[in-house]
């Protein structure tokens, strides 16, 4: 379950990590966002806030939410970079995902993997139609698929609810 087999691998198994990054303010330099990973066991394994260089707050000149504690994008880099080393990442639309990942953690995976991808494949082959197979929110796409929904608006609930759709895939 959540593996290759070894026959695909080279007879490595592929250890997945889960993920979500959620916006949670911009700042006038800066995006505020919540980062969760969590591992094959589905344990949340770091859920933090961090502060990543917001070319977007600078050009609208976003004024500043607040104070929030929230580590710098270097330190997220550290932390996050041993946890994705060798491991493939799974996120609900890859690209979008893993482009507010840092530089360090994107370079240590093993490569990327799309959960929202996997599930529109996965309808057609069911020949869901219409809403079903066109699902762009990983809430709707875990009701569809029968699952829990999801337990929180973190981070870190969200890379569990990855975790649960890629695993209901490998079953279909």
């Amino acid at each position: 379950m959540g593996i290759l087999p070894n026959w695909f691998t080279g007879g490595a198994a592929v250890r997945r990590l889960y993920f979500a990054v959620r916006s949670l303010a911009l700042e006038a330099d800066a995006h505020l966002l919540e980062y969760g990973f969590a591992d094959e066991s589905g344990a949340v394994t770091l859920e933090i806030t961090a502060r990543s260089p917001g070319p977007v707050a600078a050009m609208l000149q976003v004024r500043s939410v607040g104070s929030c504690s929230a580590m710098s994008a270097e330190a997220l880099d550290r932390l996050a970079a041993p946890l994705c080393r060798g491991r493939r990442l799974v996120a609900f639309h890859r690209v979008l995902q893993a482009g507010l990942l840092p530089p360090a953690s994107t370079q240590a995976a093993a490569g990327f993997d799309c959960a929202w991808r996997r599930y529109r494949e996965g309808a057609r082959r069911r020949g869901l139609t219409g809403a079903a197979a066109g699902a762009l929110d990983l809430a709707e796409c875990l009701a569809i698929a029968g699952l829990a929904p999801l337990a929180g608006d973190s981070a870190g609930a969200r890379a569990q609810a990855v975790r649960a759709l890629w695993l209901w895939l490998d079953a279909r």
